[in-house]
Formats: structure tokens, C-alpha cells, sequence
């Protein structure tokens, strides 16, 4: 399928107009299926995205669900941590009980069982193969996404829901990912990516489809592929468009 490509001129533009574009999947979500269902990112890029998100009143936290995309295998306290970087975030929110937030457990497990125990979770919350109405991704510049890496056996996963990685060539070596079969179920697939240094990662998942990037095996099977960039990202794309962010006069 061919993504909307939408180019912004920095990550402060980028992060605010993926939060808006947010809002309105999960009005929708929540008027029609009475939550909304959010696989979140780890990495830099979203974090301002977060920031932000945490300062809206208006968003339906108490009716949205979050779980992490992919994890390290590392404590919740550790810096590394996803769900630690989530908690101080959004602290207020989150010891409130304003909203829900999934992740697996990295403590006195092994990753394989930490593995099976999250995909566990997704089966009896979603009562059958997970469908998330918003999946938030990134790009690594050796194309990785989520924690599927070049060449990593995860890629060939079909069966299962979430895999352990032991030898991810980024540290921490040790993670927890959703596999491509849930990634691909996607109401809404959306990558938020910065940088000069991710143009040509861009460039070979996106426009070349390079078989190599894990990130160009993603192609939603009955959902929407949307990419927000900054200027710096987009800048080896031949057609940065269309985008069908709406317009003011």
C-alpha cells in the first residue's frame, strides 16, 4: 500500500500534529467501540508527542488502553525502560488511575516467559488476535522497527504474538516485540521519525521497499499507513505527499 506521507518543518510541528491527528482516531474509537486501544513506541522522537499528550484534558483517558510495542528487558527503574520513561510522563495520570497502561513484566523472569506472559494478556483482553486502533511506530537507521531488526529470526515470526530478542544488535541486547502479524492488524499505523540521520532509512523502507528494512514489511492488511516527518527525514523522498491533514484558512 502506499503511505500518506505527511513532511512537517521540525519535531515540535510533527509531535503536535500527530497528536491532533491522535484525538480524532480515538474520538472515533471510543464513540464507536467504547475505548480506544493505543501500542506505544519507546525511543526519543515520541517523547515529545508524549509530553504533550499528557497535557491534554480533552483527550478520553479513562477509556484508553495503552500497551508497549516493544519493551527492553530491563527493571522498570532502569533508564532504558519504556514503561519507566511512560511513568514519569505521565505520573499523575497514571497514580490517579486517569488511564490504563500494559506492560510486561521484567522483573524475576525469564524473557522468554515474560514474552508468553504479554502475549497472554493481548488474547484475553482483546478476547482473540489483538486489533490495535492506533499502532505508534519508529525507524532506526538500520531500519529497525519497533525491536525487529535486520536479519533477526522475529521477522519470520507468523504464529506468535510477541517475541523475545536476545541478540539486538542496539543495546540493551534484550528485548520484548510484537511481531509483524499483530503490527500489520492495525486500525491505524503510524511512524513519527526526525532527523538527516533517518533520510536514508526513510528513503530505502519507504520509497525503495527494500526487502532488508524491517520496517518496509509493514503493510496494514485492512488499516492505514501514515508517516509524519520532519523536513530533515523526507529529504531523499521523490513525492512527500499526499497528506490529508486538514487545512485552515
Amino acid at each position: 500500500m502506499t503511505p500518506e506521507i505527511c513532511v512537517f518543518p521540525d519535531l515540535e510541528a510533527l509531535s503536535r500534529a500527530a497528536l491532533e491527528r491522535i484525538l480524532a482516531w480515538a474520538r472515533e474509537a471510543v464513540d464507536t467501540r467504547d475505548r480506544f486501544t493505543v501500542a506505544l513506541s519507546g525511543g526519543k522522537t515520541p517523547r515529545r508527542l508524549y509530553e504533550l499528550w499528557n497535557e491534554r484534558d480533552d483527550f478520553p483517558w479513562r477509556h484508553t488502553y495503552f500497551f508497549l510495542g516493544d519493551e527492553r528487558f530491563v527493571l522498570p527503574t532502569h533508564p532504558e525502560s519504556n514503561q519507566g520513561i511512560l511513568f514519569t510522563l505521565w505520573k499523575k495520570r497514571l497514580l490517579r488511575g486517569d488511564t490504563h497502561l500494559v506492560a510486561p513484566e521484567t522483573r524475576d523472569v525469564s524473557l522468554e516467559t515474560a514474552a508468553m506472559l504479554y502475549e497472554e494478556v493481548l488474547w484475553n483482553f482483546f478476547g482473540g488476535f489483538p486489533r490495535f486502533d492506533l499502532i505508534l511506530l519508529g525507524l532506526g537507521e538500520d531500519c529497525h522497527t519497533a525491536s525487529l531488526f535486520p536479519g533477526h529470526p522475529a521477522l519470520q515470526e507468523v504464529q506468535r504474538l510477541v517475541v523475545p530478542v536476545v541478540n539486538a544488535p542496539k543495546p540493551p541486547a534484550r528485548r520484548l516485540t510484537f511481531t509483524l502479524p499483530v503490527l500489520n492488524q492495525g486500525r491505524h499505523l503510524l511512524y513519527l521519525i526526525a532527523g538527516s540521520h533517518k533520510a536514508e532509512p526513510v528513503y530505502r523502507s519507504f520509497e525503495e521497499r527494500d526487502p532488508a528494512c524491517p520496517a518496509s514489511r509493514i503493510r496494514p492488511r485492512r488499516g492505514t499507513l501514515s508517516l509524519f516527518l520532519d523536513q530533515e527525514a523526507a529529504a531523499r523522498l521523490s513525492h512527500p505527499g499526499p497528506c490529508n491533514l486538514p487545512t485552515t484558512d
